[in-house]
This record gives structure tokens, sequence and C-alpha cells, in this order.
């Protein structure tokens, strides 16, 4: 009986309420189904994040009403976090893990800019990692082994095997 009293937008949260709106504004010109995640506020007060699946209902080629299914994503939501602080805790690991082997790793762009140095490469290239990102591999070599190390990155781009060859390094 009460639920007739009720728009859609009246179980939407007060702080999702305007985003609703304008939803549902757009949603009077579609044709075909669409989806929109929002936060719904349950009656005793707690809020749930919700995804809505709505479909116009039309006659004469002109939308006359909507159907539409509400689906509680909590549990969706709360395995996205799991998900996400898990891979976080393991690029920690995997971060320690390359600051402590004794081998000197780097990672580049495409462009052969540093993204990422570790403690070692620090020290063979005699500069502090965060001074090293953005910089070109050339500016730590000689030009030999920098035409040697662009040419070996072109051919792996290339799908082509590479081939062996020796880099010397110098200070930054």
């Amino acid at each position: 009986d009460k639920l007739y009293d009720i728009t859609i937008t009246d179980l939407v949260s007060r702080k999702q309420r305007r985003k609703a709106l304008e939803y549902f504004k757009r949603l009077s010109k579609e044709t075909e189904t669409t989806q929109f995640e929002t936060v719904f506020a349950a009656a005793d007060g707690r809020e749930f994040p919700a995804e809505l699946t709505i479909t116009p209902v039309r006659k004469s080629g002109k939308n006359i009403g909507y159907r539409g299914l509400a689906v509680d994503i909590t549990s969706r939501h709360e395995r996205e976090k799991e998900l996400t602080d898990q891979a976080h805790r393991q690029a920690e690991r995997e971060q320690q893990t390359l600051e402590r082997i004794n081998d000197a790793m780097f990672v580049a762009d495409l462009k052969g800019n540093f993204t990422y140095i570790n403690g070692r490469m620090a020290k063979l290239l005699e500069v502090k990692p965060e001074k090293a990102q953005g910089r070109r591999f050339s500016d730590f070599m000689p030009e030999s082994s920098a035409t040697s190390l662009q040419n070996d990155i072109n051919q792996r781009l290339k799908g082509e095997p590479p081939h062996p060859f020796q880099v010397t390094m110098s200070g930054g």
C-alpha cells in the first residue's frame, strides 16, 4: 500500500538523489535498456549500493513507462575492495622484493624513459631512483651502448628475437 506512494528517486539516498534525477531525465530519451549504479536508502536508514537496470516500455514509438530491476551490489563492492587491497599488498611485496634483490632492475616506457629503477640499478647509475624517473636510459650510457639497446628494443617491439649485446653504463 505504502509502496505506491513513492517514486524510484525516493529510494535513492539523499546524497545520490541529484545524480539519480539527472539519470532519469536522460532516461526519458532512451529507447534501449540502460544501467545505473547508485546508493539506495533502506527504510531503516541503512544505505547500500545498487545497480539499476531499466528498460523503457514503449508504445507507438514513445516511452510510456519503465520496467526495472534493482540489485544490491554490496557483496560485489566488498569483493572489489578485497581484490584491490590484495593487489596493493602484492604490489608492495613485489616492490620490496625488487628493492632487496642484488640484480639491477628497471622499467622503461616505449620511448626509453625510466619509469622505475630499483636500488641496485640506482647504485650502478650513481643516481637516486627518483632522479632517474622520466630520464632516458641513453642519458646513462655511451652513445654506442644506447644505440645497441634501442635497436634491441625496436626488434622486440616488432616481435623479432633479441640478440645478445653488451651495454656500458656511465654514472648519471
